[in-house]
């Protein structure tokens, strides 16, 4: 131990000092105390050297202070009445300022001192310029910055020389990391944690170990202590050496920890760190490794686990090559015997080191390594789904390279990941067809986790491994709210939509991840039997993270069916009794007529569909003119009447509308006794006097356009679409540009969208009609003033006729994806002379969602086949030259991030390979409400500029035949008094072939041009359709627009549809308007003709109607009259009907000369 101590003044030495001390006071031994005395002013030093050492180690070691300043005086006592002179010294205290670390906080101290025992006091006078003090560990200090105060005998004077001392506890060793490690190989570094590790200065401490020191190189969590000191002192809580390679050995060895400089004290922490010896091999069996994966039993000496009780790690080693890791490793005998499982990756016919490395990072000695043979295998990569729910039995999908057979009964089984044990054996059946893959059947009730997949063939391996291939997931904090429709046809393919509950509470709030697996399981209602296992459903498309589409595959049994949705992550959702798979199919509305009511009692409808079942019911779900929902009105119903093959249905609905307002939208409902329904969108409600409600703004255009053409059309019976076409900015820029805007069932607007595909030739003052799937558009004004004779066509596209991603398979190489979730959609591309769509493309099919796994060393390449695009029919789509492959550019992508990948020509290439290669671009599907590229159909016969086009059925043959006419309208300075038709065949699938020409119709009338025309039958007006023989009688109505003066044209002219398409005669309705119009929007609806806007062809909000009272179509002598308006002023709109709903679309008003706003109306 270090002692500091100055020496002592002897006995004979004091007694001298004493007299002088007298002499100098004016004092004598003799002179008793009849004189007082006073000490002089003390005075602290201050600067460096006042304080030495400032740094001290309270333990371990005595050391000795020594401060300067002046005026320290001491005071003799004794020195009449004692035996012996005793010097009374300064007294000396230090006084704590801060605490160090975790330590208590200091108290007072004064140093002891003994007048009459001086040669063993703890303070020293040295002069009346110094002092002296010894600290030891009998003070009992506490670590912290001090001041020192000294104060004379007499108390009259003191000084302190403030945080001047530091006093520092010896270093503490509290932990070892890691406490154990090899430096057999490398160098090893090894931290040491505690407190009161020192930094002074550039001085660090030392480390010893077994006799040898060793370099600090870093130290950590430091504070710097703030004092009256010359050195820059900072206290550490973490100091890392690094052990040079074979510097210990294996044992177990103390670690000293030196502190540097006046506070060099030593750590006393009993702490030992052990050096590990390296592992040893003995033996590796069996000699082989499979490419599908193996398990090897490792026997040796030295294998040790980790203080975590982390395994050593097993690699296979390959110059070159990353390592192949064993996913899984037991020690079977402590420290002897290890059994390693390896996924797949090893090469056939190739030789690898087998290297165990334990937790210490060395690897096994001696060299060399025991080496494996590669081997063939199956490859076991993927299973699907990857995640299933252990709520119920669910069957997965195996796809391995090769499966020999015959298989074992224990061929395919599951151990939690990284285990061999337990062993849960799987049921599992061959796939038809597909000899590289298995289904087997995952019980319920199994711990939730990750589980590696074995799969055991006839092959001489041992079972393939994927590693963490399933997971089980058990949590059920995702809610499901409904399933529409919640029935099926068990006999078809059923597209559904899965909602979330948004107001579920947490923790059951967990919202749809990209992308679930679904899956219908019996019903407990059903009395299933224990090994009844959950369906998958198909095609499940993420659209947002509370909704869900799927389809339920073809042939699920008739029952009722939990539906389980299964996040990816693990979050599981069960909806009990949230399917039923129907014995016959449920019912399906396809017209209801007329499709608006008045708001009175005794309303009748006529419902037209299929499949209506004896005691059927009608009911409505309604919704007021604001969108609130509202009570349904009481409704009775006749019995249907099908044909033989339960389709062709009828029934009529009496509807006591009395309780709704006009403006109210209504769903109609067939609900059969199985409780499956059909519904139809949209019933509207008029006034008792058959008026409408002022139009309801609507979402606005992207582009401002004026003598546009609108049209209301459906992709599906739930997924329908307002359109605006071409048009002009209403100061001379033509359009050729579309866009549309979805409506939902009640006629909620949504945002429009500018379409892929324009027009053939842009155009404004344009006609236009609609039909089916189908927007026709002809003649009108070009951008260079011409009057055009060109009709085109676009089909709005169904994604029931888009591919269907059919199949996928997998093969290894090294090329190929990263491992990750990949999205896929698939589209058709049409041959540049196809009818429909030349040169388009197809809606893309459903998302297919694959995960891959990682394989060391090896790519997966992917190979999807899909199914061509068929029609409702079930037959191919004709003109298909080619098909996009469309993915997510990056691995784990969002679901609809597909980009385009590849385009593949022909119609008979259903199949692609992706090994990556291909660089995706930036085209991405088309989405819901696209139409295909625009047809150019056969010109006009004269060109038509403001001219009215309307498609009529025949009525000989109203489903298969239909008319497209083009009435009156202007050719340069001459108007046009007639009209010409085109011929449309309608195929069973619902598709449109035109006639080769146009016919020009031998009616004729007076020529006008931007008139509006209408047509009505018995939808519009039932007594249209009570004609003699004809219930499919069609009138077109022509009203008035402008003539070539510059005036107005009032006639109203009514003509009906003939068999072969000829109109009988332009003949007068029974009424003309007055005034002038032009540029007006027109809707039939309730038994009316109804005008809008265009008066004097200027914006106004004005409209008017004309009332049909006969089955002759007449009009009343007191038709059209005002009292119905737009919310805007508006003229040149695009106009359109969609059921219940009419749409009233940009034009010029009152302020632009061309708008993108809309607006609505319920009819």
């Amino acid at each position: 131990m270090m002692s500091s101590r100055l020496r002592r003044k002897t006995a004979a030495e004091w007694s001298l000092f004493l007299v002088v001390l007298l002499s100098v006071l004016g004092l004598s031994l003799a002179a008793g105390c009849s004189k007082s005395i006073e000490s002089p002013e003390l005075k602290a030093s201050t600067g460096p050297g006042s304080v030495v050492p400032d740094l001290v180690c309270i333990g371990q070691m005595t050391t000795n202070v020594v401060i300067t300043g002046s005026g320290f005086a001491p005071i003799p006592t004794k020195t009449v009445s004692g035996p012996k002179t005793e010097l009374v010294l300064p007294k000396i205290e230090l006084k704590p300022v801060s605490s160090l670390d975790d330590m208590a906080p200091a108290t007072a101290v004064q140093i002891p001192d003994d007048p009459a025992n001086p040669g063993e006091s703890n303070v020293h006078y040295l002069s009346d310029t110094s002092m002296s003090f010894d600290i030891d560990e009998s003070l009992n200090l506490e670590g912290g910055v001090y001041d020192i105060v000294a104060t004379n005998p007499d108390g009259a004077h003191a000084a302190t020389w403030p945080a001047s001392l530091v006093l520092i506890p010896p270093p503490e060793i509290t932990e070892l990391v890691p406490p154990a490690v090899c430096d057999d190989q490398t160098d090893q570094s090894l931290t040491l944690n505690g407190r009161f590790f020192l930094k002074v200065d550039d001085k660090l401490p030392t480390v010893t170990i077994n006799g040898q020191v060793f370099t600090v190189t870093e130290m950590s969590g430091c504070t710097a202590v703030t004092a009256n000191i010359v050195e820059k002192v900072e206290i550490c809580s973490s100091i890392t050496i690094t052990i040079p390679v074979m510097a210990l050995g294996p044992g177990e060895f103390d670690v000293i920890v030196t502190n540097p400089g006046t506070a060099g004290c030593v750590s006393t922490s009993e702490i030992k760190v052990k050096i590990n010896p390296p592992p040893r091999v003995d033996a590796v069996v069996p000699q082989n490794v499979c490419s599908g994966g193996s398990l090897l039993t490792i026997s040796g000496q030295n294998f040790l686990t980790g203080a975590d009780g982390a395994m050593p790690r097993v690699e296979l080693r390959l110059m070159g090559q990353m390592p192949i890791v064993a996913t899984g490793v037991e020690m079977s005998q402590p420290g002897t015997e290890l059994k390693a499982t390896f996924g797949p990756g090893p090469t056939a016919g190739t030789t690898y080191d087998v290297v165990v490395v334990n937790s210490d990072g060395c690897e096994d000695r001696p060299l060399p390594h025991k080496q494996v043979n590669g081997v063939e295998g199956p490859i076991l990569f993927f299973v699907d789904p990857p995640v299933v729910s252990n709520a119920i039995n669910t069957r997965v999908t195996l796809f391995a390279t090769v499966i020999n057979k015959p298989l074992p009964m224990s061929a395919v089984s599951i151990t939690p990941a990284g285990q061999m044990m337990p062993v849960t054996v799987l049921k599992h059946n061959d796939v038809v067809g597909y000899p590289k893959r298995l289904q087997a059947e995952v019980p319920a009730g199994l711990p939730p986790g990750s589980y590696d997949v074995h799969l055991d063939d006839a092959s001489e391996c041992s079972a393939a491994v994927l590693p963490g291939g399933l997971t089980i997931a058990a949590d059920q904090n995702l809610t499901v709210a409904r399933v529409e429709p919640p029935f099926g046809d068990s006999a078809a393919a059923v597209p559904i939509t899965i909602f979330r509950d948004t107001a579920a509470p947490a923790p059951a709030d967990m919202p749809f991840a990209a992308t679930p697996s679904v899956f219908l399981n019996p019903a407990a209602s059903q009395n299933p039997p224990p090994d009844a296992v959950g369906i998958e459903v198909s095609f499940v498309t993420l659209i947002d993270p509370d909704t869900l589409t799927a389809v339920v595959p073809a042939n699920t049994p008739v029952g009722l069916y939990d539906v389980v949705v299964v996040n990816p992550e693990g979050t599981v959702g069960i909806l009990k009794d949230g399917y039923n798979s129907l014995m016959a199919p449920p019912p399906v509305i396809e017209s209801v007529t007329p499709p608006s009511v008045a708001a009175s009692s005794g309303q009748i409808v006529v419902v037209e569909g299929s499949d209506f079942r004896p005691d059927a019911l009608i009911s409505l779900t309604c919704v007021d003119a604001m969108g609130a929902p509202t009570a349904a009105p009481p409704v009775t119903q006749t019995q249907p009447v099908c044909d033989a093959n339960g389709k062709n249905c009828s029934m009529a609905a009496t509807i006591d509308a009395t309780v709704l307002g006009a403006g109210s939208v209504c769903v109609l409902r067939v609900t059969n006794a199985d409780m499956s329904f059909g519904d139809f969108s949209a019933i509207g409600v008029t006034t008792p006097s058959l008026n409408l409600e002022t139009p309801k703004p609507g979402t606005p255009m992207n582009v401002a356009r004026r003598g546009l053409v609108s049209a209301a059309v459906k992709a599906t019976t739930a997924a329908r679409f307002v359109f605006a076409v071409a048009g002009d900015d209403g100061i001379g820029m033509v359009f050729d540009s579309v866009e549309a805007a979805p409506v939902d069932l009640y006629g909620k607007m949504g945002s429009w969208a500018v379409q892929r595909y324009n027009l053939t030739t842009p155009r404004v003052f344009a006609g236009g009609a609609s039909s089916g799937r189908y927007i026709y558009v002809g003649g009108g004004r070009d951008g260079m003033m011409n009057d055009l004779a060109s009709v085109e066509r676009a089909m709005l596209l169904s994604p029931a006729e888009a591919p269907v991603v059919a199949d996928v398979d997998l093969t290894l190489g090294d090329v190929g994806l990263e491992a990750g979730q990949w999205f896929y959609r698939v589209s058709a591309v049409f041959d540049a002379a196809d009818p429909e769509n030349p040169g388009g493309e197809s809606l893309a099919s459903d998302e297919f969602v694959i995960k891959l796994p990682a394989i060391p060393n090896k790519k997966i390449a992917v190979i999807l086949t899909w199914t061509e695009p068929k029609d409702m029919l079930g037959n191919p789509l004709p003109g298909v030259a080619g098909y996009r492959i469309y993915r997510t550019p990056m691995v784990n992508g969002t679901s609809f991030g597909e980009v385009l990948l590849a385009e593949v020509q022909g119609a008979a290439t259903l199949k692609y390979t992706d090994d990556g290669t291909a660089t995706p671009g930036t085209d991405t599907p088309l989405p819901l409400g696209s139409t295909g590229a625009w047809t150019k159909l056969p010109d006009l016969a004269v060109p038509r500029n403001g001219a009215s086009f309307a498609i009529g059925p025949d009525p000989d043959s109203p489903d298969t035949k239909l008319y497209l006419y083009a009435i009156f309208g202007k050719n340069g300075n001459a108007l046009q008094n007639d009209y010409e038709y085109l011929s449309i065949d309608v195929g069973a699938n619902g598709h449109h072939t035109v006639a080769p020409a146009w016919t020009t119709g031998a009616a004729t009338g007076a020529g006008r041009y931007n008139h509006g025309a209408w047509i009505v039958d018995r939808a519009i007006k039932a007594e249209v359709g009570q004609m003699p023989n004809d219930p499919d009688t069609t009138f077109i109505y022509v009203g008035g627009g402008q003539n070539l003066a510059g005036g107005f044209v009032n006639d109203v002219n009514r003509a009906r549809v003939q068999p072969g398409g000829e109109l009988d005669a332009f003949a007068f309705a029974g009424k003309n308007v007055t005034g002038g119009w032009a540029g007006y929007g027109v809707l039939a609806a309730a038994g009316q003709l109804f005008l809008f806007g265009g008066d004097q062809a200027q914006p106004a909000t004005k409209g008017i109607s004309g009332q049909i009272i006969d089955s002759a179509g007449t009009l009343a002598n007191n038709s059209w009259n005002a009292g119905l308006s737009l919310a805007t002023p508006r003229a040149f709109m695009g106009s359109s009907v969609q059921s219940a709903f009419a749409f009233f679309i940009g034009g010029t008003t009152d302020v632009d000369a061309a708008s993108t706003s809309t607006e609505l109306v319920v009819w």
